[in-house]
């Protein structure tokens, strides 16, 4: 069922419909291809219909829903071919970013990020870490975008996570190689604070882009399974 109470209580109705229909889709009360009628979302969430469809309008920029003409709303369906192209272009923007962050490192608090962060690592590989892997990741990420001083490269950065594709991922153990992206991220990190852009660059992407890979190497059922919440 559909929960008709979104998780954020002070934000806004829009943005309260936006999230209980992203947990609808999480969760797996929608699937891929399924269609969002405005009737039954407007019964199922006790929204009228104005604030549903503007909320719909900003779900489809995120690449979660697509809109039909004379269809309406429906739940995007990830090919193989949507996922190489986001990855492609999220290591592109992630390779600029850590290179900026790199130049911008004395910049206020770009260096204390970097520090916390290699220390974390140390601490998760060491079966310590007082967050999960999975948090450690979100912030690495999200700092290199948050420090390269790029408010358009973080808007188009945004954009590419679908929030069907980064949830599935980051919640499947078997697309995690937890032990290898802790390394990586320790190689983003020392190319950062010794000043190498060029390696940061390329740690970055290629990070990102083995990611990609294991994605790719998925058998059709599986890939579904995952990136579609196929049943």
């Amino acid at each position: 069922m559909l929960p008709s109470q979104p998780r954020a209580t002070n934000a806004s109705t829009v943005e309260q419909i936006c999230i209980a229909i992203e947990n609808g889709i999480i969760g797996g009360q929608f699937i891929a291809g399924q269609r969002l009628t405005e009737a039954a979302l407007t019964k199922q969430l006790g929204v009228s219909r104005g604030p549903l469809r503007e909320a719909l309008r900003r779900l489809e920029t995120t690449g979660l829903i697509v809109m039909q003409a004379n269809r309406g709303a429906m739940v995007r369906k990830l090919s193989r071919k949507d996922i190489t192209d986001r990855f492609q272009l999220r290591a592109v923007l992630e390779g600029h970013a850590a290179a900026r962050v790199t130049a911008r490192l004395d910049e206020p608090g770009v260096r204390d990020i970097m520090s916390t962060l290699w220390h974390e690592i140390d601490s998760l590989q060491q079966g310590r870490g007082s967050r999960s892997f999975i948090e450690h990741n979100n912030t690495l990420h999200k700092a290199l975008i948050l420090h390269c001083g790029n408010a358009l490269l973080a808007q188009q950065w945004q954009q590419l996570l679908v929030p069907m594709l980064y949830f599935s991922f980051l919640r499947n153990p078997d697309l995690l190689d937890i032990a290898q992206s802790l390394d990586e991220h320790r190689q983003i990190i020392e190319a950062i604070v010794t000043g190498d852009e060029t390696r940061a660059e390329k740690a970055a992407q290629d990070h990102i882009l083995r990611s990609h890979h294991k994605i790719q190497l998925l058998p059709d059922a599986e890939f579904d399974r995952i990136f579609n919440y196929a049943r």
